[in-house]
C-alpha cells in the first residue's frame, strides 16, 4: 500500500496541473472602456469586463483584462458605454 500512495497521488494530481490556464486559451470575449454595473459591488467599476466559456472571468481595470486577451478573443470598445445585468428566467 506504501508503493501505490504515491502513485495514487500523482493521479490524483494529473488533471488539476493538465488543465490549461485562462492566458493560454484567453477569454472569449473582452468589453472594454465600458461603465459596468455588477450586483456585487453595488458601485459601478469602469474598465473592462472578460467572459471565458459564458462566464465572467475579469471585471476590473482596462490593462488586467490585456492579460487575458487570445488569439480568438473578440474585443468590443464599448466607448464609455454602460452595461448592466440581465436576467434569464427559465
Amino acid at each position: 500500500m506504501k508503493r501505490l500512495m504515491p502513485l495514487l497521488l500523482a493521479a490524483l494530481a494529473l488533471p488539476v496541473f493538465a488543465l490549461p490556464s485562462l492566458s493560454e486559451d484567453g477569454a472569449d470575449l473582452i468589453l472594454k472602456h465600458g461603465v459596468f454595473y455588477p450586483v456585487q459591488p453595488p458601485a459601478p467599476v469602469e474598465g473592462s469586463l472578460a467572459v471565458r466559456g459564458g462566464r465572467i472571468v475579469y471585471l476590473g481595470p482596462d490593462a488586467g483584462a490585456d492579460a487575458l486577451r487570445g488569439p480568438k478573443t473578440r474585443i468590443v470598445d464599448l466607448g464609455g458605454r454602460a452595461v448592466t445585468p440581465g436576467l434569464i428566467d427559465a
